[in-house]
């Protein structure tokens, strides 16, 4: 009899688990699955866990998405791991990857038909090499153009030294840059690089002062812009600064101190960060948003309004493909026809410790 109580005790805990596990099942289905590969923690963690605020934050109170991390460490075979993680585990309607082994997850992607969208990737031409990829970010091939042209045409200046970080990224805009400045009959008088574990740059910098051209054009992330500027003051070198967006931010010009003083960047068009956005994200985190947060907060929105009435992956691919107008931190964004989300840039310049837009004529302090 005993045996008999006992049996049944365990076939009704059994049907339990299974009556369960199907419930469960069926919650999940209704829920969007997003996998997001960043940089959670070695050198570039600071970019992965400022985007992941961002996302966070886009997120906050939406059961309806399931949100997955996983922490690429800034190398391309975790990254490819992660990939392989949350498509056997999750199977994801959408991936986010930022910082390492974008060229190794697109045809993954592609194979796998998952809206990857790639974020703090500047590289040429990525969302060309596939219908699933798509791109969040400044690129090479608007944002390089545009100031050297700025250089040329506006500042007048005849010769320019370029220091690069020596990846993909870098050697895009370095190219860009060059091939525009060239072309509009400037001379690239020195190029030199460096790679992701130099943090003193005075021997490269010795170099481009004996050259003392007009202007130097930078290309990095912001922790190596910093330190380059300072050393350039330390040097004593005149020579006109030319950078990217990533400086022209509050903590960025904080950190930089009067070292960045008269640097030229191009960054969004928008004015500083909206201020709804703003007072919303230090009421959460009790600081103000960094440059990745505004980006990771506007792709979890992109991705939101993506899903609406329909989940399944093909609907969102053609939703972020016709994405028109979309009102982002980083200004009004539409995608070309590769899946481009294109960012109006600006040129600005640092002074007076505020970042002055050339095109509004508005100052910002971040």
């Amino acid at each position: 009899m005993k045996k008999i109580y006992k049996h049944t005790i365990i076939i009704i805990i059994v049907i339990f688990i299974g009556v369960f596990a199907i419930f469960k099942i069926q919650i999940n289905t209704n829920q969007t699955n997003i996998g997001i590969i960043l940089p959670l923690s070695g050198n570039m963690a600071f970019i992965g866990e400022d985007m992941k605020r961002g996302i966070d934050l886009a997120f906050k109170d939406r059961t309806d998405f399931n949100i997955i991390y996983e922490d690429n460490q800034g190398d391309t075979a975790k990254a490819v791991s992660s990939y392989h993680t949350l498509q056997n585990t999750y199977s994801p309607d959408v991936i986010i990857s930022g910082s390492a082994g974008d060229l190794a997850l697109i045809p993954l992607a592609e194979n796998d038909k998952t809206p990857l969208i790639l974020t703090n990737s500047s590289a040429s031409g990525l969302p060309s090499k596939g219908d699933y990829i798509f791109r969040y970010f400044t690129s090479a091939d608007y944002d390089a153009p545009a100031i050297a042209s700025y250089a040329r045409d506006v500042m007048n200046l005849d010769t320019i030294s370029v220091i690069y970080v020596k990846d993909q990224f870098g050697i895009d805009y370095k190219n860009i840059f060059s091939k525009t400045f060239e072309e509009k009959g400037g001379n690239i008088t020195s190029i030199e690089s460096f790679t992701y574990q130099d943090y003193d740059y005075r021997s490269l910098l010795i170099k481009i002062k004996e050259d003392n051209p007009d202007g130097i054009y930078l290309v990095g992330l912001d922790y190596q812009l910093s330190a380059m500027l300072q050393q350039i003051k330390d040097l004593g070198i005149t020579s006109q600064v030319l950078s990217l967006g990533t400086i022209a931010t509050k903590d960025a010009i904080e950190k930089t101190g009067n070292a960045i003083e008269g640097v030229y960047t191009n960054s969004f068009c928008t004015d500083g960060s909206p201020e709804n956005y703003v007072t919303q994200f230090k009421e959460t985190y009790s600081s103000y948003p960094g440059f990745f947060s505004e980006l990771g907060y506007d792709i979890g929105k992109m991705i939101i309004k993506s899903a609406e009435n329909n989940k399944e992956k093909e609907h969102i691919r053609e939703n972020l493909l016709n994405t028109k107008d979309f009102q982002g931190n980083a200004g009004i964004i539409s995608a070309d026809k590769n899946g481009e989300m294109v960012i109006p840039l600006c040129i600005k310049k640092i002074t007076d410790g505020k970042i002055f837009n050339t095109v509004t004529k508005k100052y910002s302090n971040y």
